[in-house]
């Protein structure tokens, strides 16, 4: 079993060394929270998935002098719905199939997100998928894997690795 809470305490030490921000851990994520979530979504979530956020409802940082205000990086279950409307706006009118299977969660705060991208069943595929706004040329024409990437990586190794 994974050991969510040190592999992003981990995660945050590489990502941040120089200390000017606080790591700030959700608590876990209830059953109930989670069957909340995919029925909003509309999918069962992934095993490892559950695991992550029944072990810590989301991770962020905050500035050392003001703590209050969070960064979310892996977005707490509650704003995951409205987070992942707001990156498929970007591409939804020019890839309305994409954007309706996409399901980011880790948001870099930039416009971009990471997160499930669904198959045709409605099953997720393995790996993440990274959308990346500055790529994206709001063009129904474009080839949405200019835009939107794999990266065959679960949870785990994409905290142990960026």
């Amino acid at each position: 079993m994974t050991d969510w809470k040190t592999l992003v305490e981990q995660h945050h030490l590489m990502a941040h060394p120089d200390g000017d921000y606080n790591l700030v851990m959700g608590p876990p994520a209830s059953n109930e929270t989670l069957a909340n979530l995919e029925t909003e979504l509309g999918f069962k979530l992934p095993p490892e998935f559950r695991s992550f956020y029944s072990s810590l409802d989301g991770f962020g940082i905050a500035p050392v002098d003001e703590p209050s205000d969070v960064s979310w990086f892996f977005r707490p279950c509650e704003q995951i719905e409205q987070f992942s409307t707001d990156v498929r706006g970007w591409f939804k009118k020019t890839h309305e199939k994409y954007a309706k299977r996409f399901f980011p969660f880790i948001d870099w705060a930039n416009g971009d997100g990471i997160g499930y991208m669904l198959d045709e069943s409605n099953e997720p595929f393995d790996g993440v998928f990274e959308f990346n706004h500055e790529l994206y040329k709001f063009d129904s024409a474009q080839d949405v894997n200019e835009f939107l990437r794999h990266v065959p990586a679960g949870i785990q190794d994409f905290l142990s690795v960026s």
